[in-house]
């Protein structure tokens, strides 16, 4: 932990984030719950240094996050943490994954809607673009039982997107001359 904690001090920030990582093993291990706790503290302010290699925060910045929210759900820091890993996950790819932390937050953070909304039209993004209308409809079906609390404009506009998307499904049968979809589909 001293070793992570000289290194930080000196601005080598990738060297200590491996040093907090093993601080922070070796304290679970041995139940000093003080040394994990200052080394998971440690690990997330390296891993924010703006000098940190790519390949040191791919390593270890969703892993830490979670270890972090794992053990402070609903500190001051795990509300920004949250976001952050949700944008991670985002930017990644692993929408799956984004959709958890999404869960997580609503659990710990259910009143701070805008938020959510926000989360919410990250993935929704993402089902327009690969032009999923069942998991759109899915979504749509969630807000309106009020499992997600989302702006009436939003709301609004989430309608929309998958009556548009419907509508184009439709248009294609009508355009292609098949007269019995077209039909079933308006």
């Amino acid at each position: 932990f001293h070793a992570a904690e000289t290194n930080y001090a000196r601005n080598k920030y990738d060297s200590a984030v491996g040093q907090y990582d093993k601080a922070y093993r070796l304290a679970r291990e041995k139940g000093d719950s003080k040394i994990a706790g200052l080394a998971l503290e440690g690990m997330i302010a390296a891993l924010g240094a703006k000098s940190i290699k790519k390949s040191t925060t791919d390593q270890y910045l969703t892993t830490v996050y979670l270890l972090y929210l794992q053990n402070k759900p609903q500190s001051k820091k795990s509300y920004k943490i949250y976001q952050r890993l949700f944008s991670a996950y985002i930017e990644k790819k692993e929408f799956g994954n984004a959709e958890k932390v999404l869960y997580a937050f609503r659990k710990n953070y259910p009143k701070d809607y805008s938020t959510q909304e926000a989360m919410i039209a990250k993935i929704m993004d993402h089902y327009k673009d690969k032009n999923d209308k069942e998991a759109i409809k899915l979504w749509v079906t969630r807000i309106n039982r009020g499992e997600f609390k989302v702006s009436r404009k939003y709301a609004k506009k989430l309608k929309l997107l998958l009556l548009t998307m419907q509508f184009e499904g439709v248009e294609k049968f009508n355009t292609k001359g098949d007269k019995t979809n077209a039909l079933k589909g308006y």
